[in-house]
């Protein structure tokens, strides 16, 4: 074969598969529901073609105008809570609490879109911000080891008891999806307003934590890149809960998030990676949670994998999963700015 035919027909391969990427649409490829309303936005997301832009990185979404709140626990001067919140008079549906994912508040562009959706739909939107996140800064003296990945469910109770509506939305990412999830069940720990949740949305979760245990280095040390500067902001109060600077430097030169279950909490709570694993998983939940819920995954979410239980979830008819093809973590942008994980959730809380 001459040398110009086959450098033409490598042309013509390679445009070819620029245009078959360049014409990728995002559908809901699996789902599993009882619900009317959520089978009808699938139909309708699957109906519309909705392409996936070339550099959706790049795609930002407007900037809600947030307030900030900070409200101090009672029985602890050192400790509070802080949320930011969206809202104006034509807000008048039941209010959305949103869960960051790990490292994640209200300036990220992912939570920007999920406000955005519950907001243009008239819900007042709050932000649980993480500490150490943003200008949040975590007192040492606090009474609770507040250290990274530590449960949230606390800080979600006294938002839902400060938010004066009846009823109201939990939606987490990630890390806050994982964080909802134990709100709901973790029925060894006071949590006065969880009659409160109406809905929960449990997105881009790894139902099995187990899953850690085989993820990819490269996933791991990903992740894990949130880990360096938590530690490295909050070494005091590590050092105050039995973690000294050499024990914690050892857990920066790992940077994994594994590591550091193992190193931090499998410590602390005095477990096996098997215990704690086990202890944290959604999966084992999933009988202890009574709300409507929705579980929203993509099939190429590189931190979660395609491990999702779909037999498992169709047990209980109030739990709903959908999956769409394309997005990986905390994804699914469109090209106006917003995605199909924000639009799915806020219309099926209409």
């Amino acid at each position: 074969m001459k040398t110009a035919t086959l450098t033409a027909l490598v042309t013509v391969s390679l445009l070819i598969l620029k245009q078959l990427k360049q014409n990728k649409s995002y559908k809901i490829i699996k789902h599993h529901s009882n619900d009317p309303k959520l089978l009808q936005i699938i139909s309708k997301i699957n109906s519309q073609n909705i392409k996936v832009p070339k550099q959706p990185n790049k795609i930002q979404p407007p900037k809600p105008v947030f307030k900030r709140f900070t409200v101090q626990y009672q029985d602890d001067e050192n400790d509070n809570i802080n949320y930011d919140l969206l809202t104006d008079e034509s807000c008048c549906k039941n209010p959305v609490i949103i869960l960051c994912f790990m490292g994640g508040h209200s300036k990220s562009a992912c939570i920007r879109r999920l406000a955005n959706a519950f907001y243009e739909n008239k819900h007042p939107v709050y932000v649980l911000l993480q500490r150490s996140t943003l200008d949040i800064k975590i007192n040492p003296n606090v009474k609770k080891f507040r250290a990274f990945r530590s449960s949230i469910t606390d800080d979600i109770d006294m938002l839902l008891g400060i938010i004066p509506e009846k009823k109201v939305i939990l939606a987490g990412y990630s890390l806050g999806g994982f964080a909802a999830a134990h709100y709901m069940t973790d029925f060894d720990i006071e949590c006065k307003n969880r009659d409160k949740v109406e809905k929960i949305i449990v997105g881009y979760v790894e139902l099995d934590l187990s899953y850690n245990i085989v993820m990819p280095m490269r996933v791991q040390k990903h992740v894990g890149q949130v880990i360096v500067p938590f530690i490295e902001e909050n070494r005091e109060l590590y050092n105050k809960n039995g973690f000294d600077n050499a024990y914690l430097d050892d857990i920066i030169k790992h940077q994994t998030i594994l590591y550091y279950d193992e190193k931090i909490w499998c410590k602390y709570y005095n477990q096996t990676m098997e215990q704690f694993y086990k202890w944290g998983a959604v999966q084992t939940r999933l009988p202890d949670i009574k709300a409507p819920t929705l579980f929203i995954n993509t099939y190429d979410d590189m931190i979660t994998g395609k491990n999702i239980p779909f037999e498992e979830l169709a047990k209980y008819p109030n739990i709903n999963q959908i999956q769409i093809n394309l997005g990986n973590h905390l994804g699914t942008v469109t090209q106006d700015g917003k995605d199909i994980t924000s639009k799915v959730c806020a219309e099926w809380c209409e």
